[in-house]
């Protein structure tokens, strides 16, 4: 027989409802951008992104080729922001 899947739902003892792998609202994102060519013929690499908001509410977007690189780019400029 087989296993049940899991959701991604998660109710706790006292009726709160959690979503398992995501951030808190507010907290941005990491996702994988694909190889892609401009339509000068530049072919750009496949990168890694991370966003956050800064100080005036803007979204803005940090990159690089792994992602805990750019989770560790994210945390640093955040760090010099607040």
């Amino acid at each position: 027989m087989p296993r049940q899947p899991k959701g991604k739902r998660i109710i706790s003892a006292a009726g709160a409802v959690m979503v398992a792998s995501k951030n808190p609202n507010g907290h941005g994102s990491v996702y994988f951008e694909a190889a892609f060519r401009r339509s000068n013929g530049l072919v750009v690499k496949a990168r890694w992104r991370a966003t956050y908001e800064d100080r005036s509410g803007n979204r803005r977007t940090v990159s690089a080729a792994t992602r805990t690189a750019a989770e560790a780019e994210r945390s640093a400029v955040l760090a010099d922001l607040f």
